[in-house]
């Protein structure tokens, strides 16, 4: 059972084809500008935590955020040696001609195994200094595209991650993310997954509950395989608290669900904060190993909608995601779901480009 979402109402442009395109490209222009003022203003307090997503979304609308350039960083030699990996994630100010004129590193996680996983990873862990320092190097190469065209004429803010990433390390099977329950405990919960004993399950993880955080996301995921929407909320929330945006594959199920339970209780800021601190939920469209596309494309639908809903509203990160649901649909089934999905997406995504049609014939 799929909820669909109400869709405002909203006027119709008057342009079609190559008109509509460059109304479209100009709305984005006018509300990139308002953003990289807000980011201007967000930077001259050192007490503000600043925001560049917006930025980011409407330089992607716009073809204009990846490098035209970009260079392969250096591995860090004794990191390599020891088989620590790590992801740096560092802001980036670029002039208008796309020239990176500075390089700030925010955070750096380093350990070892997977990237996604981070298992026992450190925060300013081992080899971190040199890790930011071969990221920041390799900035020296990327030239990223020029907004002169644009009439822009302030420098642009971005995040960018760095990933170390030792060949072999990476893993997308979620039971290889198992990798510190004692075996005796994976094989139990294999077997009731088997079984389908949903009610053992959620006995036995209770009875754990406390020693691991996968413990919260099994007792969540029995909470749903019975239809208890509620309980499986709340051990999701701990399950997330708990583990930081590790656990990857778990991560994004309960990210799913929680995103769909907050919506329906209309609580639009909290989905927008489990979307935005967690996971990736399009990566999981056409993979069945958590959960179904089309359960992706529900959950996907409410976190756009709910971008539009929130103060300020988050339009170009909102047409990000419903332009993303939009491209994941072919892999939905059945036919029927996939159709409804694709109305709500489809009226959701042209009330939007609409409206930045709007502001960019004006």
């Amino acid at each position: 059972m799929f909820i669909m979402l109400s869709v405002c109402q909203f006027g119709m442009a008057t342009e079609t084809g190559k008109d509509a395109d460059a109304a479209f490209d100009a709305g984005v222009v006018v509300l990139l500008k308002q953003e990289l003022e807000r980011q201007a203003q967000c930077a001259d307090n050192p007490d503000n935590e600043c925001d560049d997503a917006e930025v980011t979304a409407f330089l992607k609308l716009l073809d204009v955020y990846y490098p035209d350039k970009r260079s392969t960083p250096k591995y860090p030699r004794q990191a390599q040696q020891v088989g620590v990996n790590a992801v740096v994630v560092s802001e980036l100010s670029i002039a208008p001609d796309g020239a990176v004129e500075g390089v700030e590193t925010l955070s750096c996680e380093s350990g070892e195994g997977d990237a996604g996983l981070k298992w026992k990873w450190k925060t300013d862990g081992e080899f971190c200094k040199q890790f930011s320092r071969a990221a920041a190097k390799n900035f020296e190469g990327y030239r990223f595209p020029s907004v002169v065209h644009l009439a822009i004429d302030d420098s642009r803010t971005i995040q960018w991650r760095t990933t170390f990433v030792l060949e072999g390390s990476d893993s997308s099977d979620s039971q290889a993310q198992q990798v510190d329950l004692p075996t005796s405990d994976t094989r139990k919960i294999n077997r009731f997954y088997k079984k389908q004993d949903w009610l053992a399950l959620k006995e036995f993880a209770l009875r754990e509950q406390g020693t691991h955080p996968l413990y919260d996301y099994y007792v969540g995921y029995a909470a749903v395989q019975t239809g208890d929407k509620s309980a499986a909320a709340r051990h999701f929330k701990l399950f997330l608290e708990q583990t930081s945006a590790s656990y990857f594959h778990y991560g994004a199920m309960a990210a799913s669900v929680l995103i769909d339970e907050y919506y329906r209780r209309g609580d639009y800021d909290s989905v927008v904060g489990v979307a935005d601190n967690h996971y990736d939920l399009g990566r999981y469209f056409g993979s069945q190993q958590m959960f179904s596309p089309a359960v992706v494309a529900q959950s996907m639908l409410f976190y756009g909608s709910a971008l539009t809903l929130v103060s300020p509203p988050r339009i170009g990160e909102a047409v990000l995601i419903f332009q993303a649901v939009s491209a994941g649909l072919s892999v939905v089934e059945p036919l029927e779901v996939a159709s409804s999905l694709e109305g709500v997406t489809n009226q959701q995504l042209t009330g939007l480009v609409t409206q930045i049609e709007l502001l960019g014939a004006q």
